[in-house]
């Protein structure tokens, strides 16, 4: 891996790699302020599933800051329940095939 970079170091002027790296410094910038300032909760973890990074909206609905929080697992943190939108229960109402089929009978008249 060392050798590839040095391989990329050798093809790319130096010029160009500060230019590359301040270009990606101020849109990783960008992307913390943008973070920072969404309404809704926002939380990152890395590839185990530790927080390393929560928003001041998530750490309002959490209830605890990202300070007290970091490197936590998600899981040692929220407890994520399943639940059916709306629209799952209707298909599970008895009526539905019923009303369905009303539905597909009745004619419909243009006035």
């Amino acid at each position: 891996m060392g050798s590839l970079v040095l391989l990329v170091l050798w093809f790319i002027p130096v010029k160009k790699l500060r230019r590359l790296s301040t270009e990606l410094s101020e849109e990783k910038q960008q992307a913390e302020v943008t973070l920072q300032s969404i309404h809704d909760g926002v939380l990152r973890t890395d590839k185990k599933g530790s927080l390393v990074y929560l928003n001041p909206a998530a750490e309002k609905l959490i209830g605890r800051s990202f300070y007290e929080l970091n490197r936590k697992t998600i899981s040692e943190i929220l407890t994520l329940i399943a639940i059916p939108s709306p629209i799952y229960h209707v298909f599970l109402l008895s009526d539905y095939n019923h009303a369905n089929e009303s539905l597909r009978r009745k004619t419909w008249t243009s006035s």
